[in-house]
Order: C-alpha cells, then sequence, then structure tokens
C-alpha cells in the first residue's frame, strides 16, 4: 500500500526497482518494531499510572477515615465534658 500510495502522490511506481522496494520493505519493518516497542511501553506506563491512582485512592480512603475517627472522638470527649456528674453514692 505505500508503494500505491508514492505512485499516486508522485507518479513514480517503486515496485520497479528491486532495491528501492527492498529498502521500503526494511523502512516498513523498522518502523513497525519501534511502534511495537512504543506500544509496550505506553502499555507499562499506564499500567504503573493504575497502581499508582489506587495507592494514592487507598491513602485518601485512610486519611478520610482516620479524620472521621478524630472527629468521632473529639465530639465524644466534648460530650463527656458537657454531661452532668452524676452524685456519688454513700
Amino acid at each position: 500500500w505505500m508503494a500505491d500510495k508514492f505512485q499516486k502522490e508522485n507518479g513514480i511506481d517503486l515496485r520497479s526497482d528491486k532495491m528501492v522496494l527492498q529498502r521500503l520493505k526494511d523502512a516498513a519493518e523498522k518502523a513497525k518494531v519501534a511502534l511495537e516497542a512504543e506500544k509496550k511501553v505506553n502499555a507499562e506506563r499506564a499500567e504503573a499510572l493504575a497502581k499508582k491512582a489506587e495507592e494514592l485512592a487507598e491513602a485518601q480512603r485512610k486519611a478520610a477515615e482516620e479524620a472521621a475517627a478524630a472527629k468521632a472522638a473529639e465530639e465524644a470527649a466534648a460530650a463527656a465534658e458537657a454531661a452532668p456528674e452524676t452524685p456519688a453514692e454513700a
């Protein structure tokens, strides 16, 4: 398809020259390998980012739980201080 496209755009048939055709095939193969390597790297990056997002979500959840527990403890302490004292039995 690359030779067809080149011929349409430039009016030159690359398939008539075996050396040029081989160079075109080699360049296409190199581009394919480079794209596959880039795809692999991008997949690894996406996986790492997803893992980091999970870690951050877990840290946020933990922080929210700790904040809620601290608030509940403060409210319980304030309620205990505000409660009237019961007289001691003799």
